[in-house]
């Protein structure tokens, strides 16, 4: 099982004078910035170059960094703390050799947390946590609270607590690759969405993903609040040691924040969601954790009907790209595990003519199966995982191997008929054809456009 990095919180970070920057990219910058505008002498190291990496470092070196791009090994110098990038495991080669020399490793989430100006709202989960972030976000704004929103979502934390503006809140959305790498970090209200299989390829076990999950929790007072799922709550309470303050939500009943019947309920209290995107019970669920995170934030009820109802579904998140000859094509590119893909196939309102495949990060292909019998009239798959894929889902479902999105798309268009959708719901990371899951989803509705010429 792979571990955290042991380090002791109760003793009190040390500013820093000579600062290592494992990465240049949007979050290593950030921590970069941070870090010069403290007066921190910083090294910044990466392993890649190229046009983005090079604008980066050329810009950081203006402002007095020591940038060394196309690196291949660590430099001898000597710092006191390194800000690692969320790509580099904690058992990574560089990662380990600083911390066998005694160098503190921290996340730029954690060392955005160092100078956070003001109370901290994190949101981390496994799937509809940007979501949550953006929609916690907005809701706040719409109360007139002056509020920054980032970390694992758009902005870098970093980036978020380095401007002038005077904030009430921060918004942040956390990894579970940001959490390896924390170790004081501390919300004033912490959510955890769901805990679902994902990143088990770094984590090793669905275990340790969770542990690392609730490890969010683990440095917060007695009494700040928790807002955990119903189901969830025995279980990340064993994980703590603290006694914070509960609140649960759940679809039906039984929980402090419901989702039923396209409304949100609160004891006598209730939310209507009709005509919003949050009417159905898959996202349904995030409206009410939203609900209880914001009540812990003193945002009241009228605030977040306001947000709910300008609310837009977020790039590549069950985004409607196009109705063409009575086919819509949806585009959840965000969908990087299997648990995401069999929400987005929930939440379809009509046959479905599925696009999945790429990288997979997990191996329970049989979790999905009877789903895909009910809802699926075709799979059509590429990538990495279409072999296997195929191999698990062919005795349910039709299965073509197409191999890539062009072929995908041109083959489930010809397939679909009026009324049916085609989905990119992958259930995979995209690493083996794209740079990200933007850029799947981006491809995706390239071929789609496409189409219409």
């Amino acid at each position: 099982m792979k571990h955290q990095i042991p380090v002791s919180k109760s003793e009190p970070a040390p500013s820093p004078a000579n600062a290592l920057v494992l990465g240049l990219g949007s979050s290593g910058e950030a921590a970069a910035r941070l870090l010069l505008g403290r007066g921190v002498a910083v090294t910044v190291i990466d392993r890649s170059d190229g046009a983005v990496v090079d604008a980066r470092a050329a810009a950081l070196r203006s402002q007095g960094a020591c940038v060394v791009t196309g690196a291949m090994e660590l430099p001898t110098n000597v710092y006191d703390l390194c800000v690692a990038s969320p790509g580099l495991p904690v058992d990574s080669g560089w990662v380990a050799a600083l911390v066998k020399r005694g160098v503190p490793v921290i996340s730029e989430l954690e060392l955005a947390y160092r100078h956070a100006p003001c109370p901290i709202l994190a949101i981390t989960g496994t799937n509809g946590k940007s979501t949550l972030t953006r929609l916690c976000g907005d809701a706040m704004a719409a109360a007139g609270l002056r509020v920054e929103v980032g970390g694992n979502y758009g902005t870098p934390a970093c980036e978020t607590v380095c401007g002038d503006d005077v904030l009430e809140w921060l918004v942040w959305e956390v990894s579970s690759f940001q959490l390896e790498t924390c170790h004081a970090f501390a919300p004033r209200v912490g959510v955890i969405l769901n805990i679902q299989p994902d990143h088990l390829d770094r984590h090793g076990s669905l275990a340790h993903y969770a542990e690392l999950k609730v490890s969010m929790l683990a440095n917060m007072a007695d009494g700040m609040a928790v807002i955990v799922p119903h189901s969830e709550r025995d279980r990340v309470a064993a994980g703590l040691t603290n006694r914070p303050s509960w609140q649960t939500f759940a679809t039906g009943e039984g929980a402090d924040y419901c989702y039923r019947d396209q409304k949100l309920h609160h004891g006598d209290e209730t939310l209507a969601l009709a005509g919003s995107v949050f009417a159905n019970p898959i996202v349904g669920q995030t409206a009410a954790a939203a609900w209880a995170a914001m009540t812990a934030c003193g945002v009241g009820r009228d605030a977040l009907a306001e947000a709910i109802g300008a609310f837009q579904s977020l790039p590549h998140r069950m985004q409607q790209i196009s109705v063409h000859k009575g086919v819509t094509y949806v585009d959840d590119s965000k969908a990087t595990n299997l648990a995401a893909m069999k929400a987005g196939l929930r939440m379809a309102t009509g046959p479905v003519h599925l696009i999945a495949g790429g990288q997979l990060k997990e191996d329970d292909l049989e979790s999905v199966k009877e789903l895909l019998a009910n809802c699926v009239k075709t799979v059509y798959l590429i990538g990495d995982a279409e072999g296997p894929m195929q191999a698990a889902w062919e005795d349910v479902v039709l299965c073509r191997n197409c191999g890539t999105m062009e072929c995908a798309v041109k083959a489930a268009a010809t397939d679909a008929f009026n009324g049916d959708w085609v989905l990119l719901s992958p259930g995979c990371a995209s690493f083996d054809q794209y740079p990200d899951y933007k850029a799947r989803g981006n491809h995706f509705a390239e071929s789609v456009n496409q189409l219409e010429r």
